[in-house]
């Protein structure tokens, strides 16, 4: 036997004893198909708890306002998250660092229990979470890209899926009375999270495949920096003088009331109305197409999930949506509901 073989062997075998069993194979991946999306979202989101306001009294406005047509590559996502089984193989091969923590709510030996391999791994930064996916070649999906496989193929706010379920019938908000099975606290009671793919409500369907849990579970770990104006073109120009408030929260509070912003278009708002015709000034908007690569920011303080988690309460059921990315946190920040699935370029490139 030559000394290649014999090398051959030799990782084999110690593959085979680190694990002791057949190491597990990574998630199968979904082909996502590329083209035009409207990616953001421009209606205000109300959590279960509460009464929809009328734009005049609403407060706030969803980060991604507002809605830009993108153009996206085709891609591949992974069917669902990452498991500890999977995570713990690839930190016995020296790929992976541990969990910073071994359990998660409710569940002690939660990592490196068999009971728990089929479930999501937790407790990992964003950068563990990329060192698991370039182990297997692959890489995080984009915001943008995990909102596409969210929403599916759609140009229009009314063609998105509000909840990243494919069943339109299902309203993540009457999830107490309707019994969805979906990993929400506010569905099923339950704060630790579920076995992955056992959700029967939890699913979309993309080219005939199924992707599983991404309106609940765990939340995961997206490419790129926070940014709060990021489908901005430009920031408002002086003329708005609307914007020029006395109070520090000056775009919660400040409603175009005044002449110039009404007659300048220059002046994009948020939740136009009867109240207002423009609206909360924001920013101007892009009226081209965008590429999505341009909508990752390349620098910033802040990273951010997307999807809800198993710890979503009546008051929090705006998390879930698929267009929802006030989640944002600190780059060595984990969580027992932080957890992650991969993504990859496709061929059709």
């Amino acid at each position: 036997m030559n000394r290649l073989w014999i090398s051959i062997v030799t990782v084999l075998l110690a593959v085979s004893c680190v694990t002791g069993v057949t190491p597990p194979e990574p998630t199968k991946m979904v082909k996502i198909k590329g083209g035009l999306f409207l990616f953001g979202d421009e209606a205000p989101c109300y959590n279960a708890n509460e009464t929809p306001k009328s734009c005049k009294d609403a407060f706030g406005m969803p980060s991604t306002y507002p809605a830009v047509k993108v153009d996206v590559a085709p891609f591949l996502i992974e069917q669902h998250e990452v498991t500890n089984l999977q995570y713990r193989h690839c930190v016995e091969l020296g790929g992976c660092r541990e969990p910073k923590y071994f359990n998660t709510l409710g569940i002690e030996d939660y990592y490196g229990n068999p009971l728990y391999d089929d479930f999501p791994v937790v407790n990992v930064t964003l950068d563990m979470a990329r060192e698991y996916c370039n182990f297997h070649g692959r890489r995080l999906p984009t915001e943008v890209e995990w909102e596409r496989a969210a929403v599916g193929q759609a140009t229009t706010a009314e063609r998105k899926r509000p909840w990243p379920i494919s069943d339109p019938n299902i309203d993540i908000n009457k999830c107490d009375r309707e019994a969805y099975r979906v990993s929400l606290m506010f569905c099923t009671g339950i704060s630790s999270p579920a076995k992955v793919m056992s959700s029967i409500d939890d699913l979309i369907v993309e080219n005939g495949e199924h992707i599983y849990d991404m309106t609940g579970n765990v939340s995961e770990w997206v490419e790129g920096y926070f940014k709060a104006d990021m489908t901005c073109k430009e920031s408002l120009p002086d003329e708005c003088v609307c914007l020029k408030c006395a109070t520090p929260n000056c775009k919660e509070t400040c409603y175009t009331t005044c002449s110039e912003c009404e007659e300048n278009d220059n002046c994009f708002g948020v939740c136009a109305s009867e109240y207002s015709p423009k609206g909360l000034p924001v920013c101007i908007a892009y009226s081209e197409v965008v590429d999505a690569r341009e909508l990752v920011p390349e620098r910033g303080n802040e990273r951010l999930l997307k999807g809800g988690n198993c710890q979503v309460t009546k008051q929090q059921t705006c998390r879930a949506r698929a267009t929802d990315r006030f989640f944002h946190v600190h780059l060595e920040a984990s969580n027992p509901v932080y957890g992650f699935r991969c993504a990859d370029y496709s061929d059709d490139i």
